[in-house]
This record gives structure tokens, sequence and C-alpha cells, in this order.
């Protein structure tokens, strides 16, 4: 019953006739109520696959680079990951608390 009040809602927006590329502010908070934590969920899984496979691309520095290896290494985990993964763990625990405490 809620999920139908939404729809009605988006529905509505959609078919006003204004051209807007945005739909009303309640009708956006509720969407953003309703997602998040799935959306969120998404976005930490596929940045833990992608951070999973940019150390693999050590396999390829290893090979083609043997002797920038250390390098290639330090810099991946040394600087990147640390640099990626507090993001991950910010989204995972939801950015709405870090965008509040920077207003």
């Amino acid at each position: 019953m809620v999920k139908d009040a939404l729809l009605k809602a988006v529905e509505d927006e959609l078919d006003g006739a204004h051209c807007r590329l945005r739909f009303a502010d309640d009708v956006e908070a509720r969407f953003e109520a309703d997602t998040q934590r799935q959306r969120s969920r998404n976005m930490v899984l596929a940045g833990v696959i992608s951070a999973i496979i940019y150390c693999l691309f050590l396999v390829n520095d290893y090979s083609f680079r043997p002797e920038a290896f250390a390098t290639a290494v330090q810099l991946r985990m040394g600087v990147m990951l640390p640099f990626g993964l507090p993001i991950l763990w910010w989204v995972y625990r939801g950015v709405s608390w870090c965008i509040a405490g920077a207003a």
C-alpha cells in the first residue's frame, strides 16, 4: 500500500506538463529513504570486487616489469587501497552522517 502511494506520486510527476529533470523534493526524499541501504550495499560490494581486481593487476606488473614490482606493490597496496577502503567504509556506514558533519 505504501509502495502504491509512492508509485502514484512518481507517475503524477512524470505525467506533469512541465519538463524537469528531477522529481519533487518529497518524492525524491522518499526514494532516497527507501533505496539508500540497498544502493550502498551494492556500491560497497562493487568496490570490494574492484579492489580485488585492482590488486590482481600485480600479477601483470610482476610479469611485465619485475624490476618495478616493489614500487607497484607500494603504490597499489600502500597508497591507493588505504585511500579507497575508508571511502567504502563510509559508504557502508551511510554517507549521511559524513555530509551532516561537513555542513
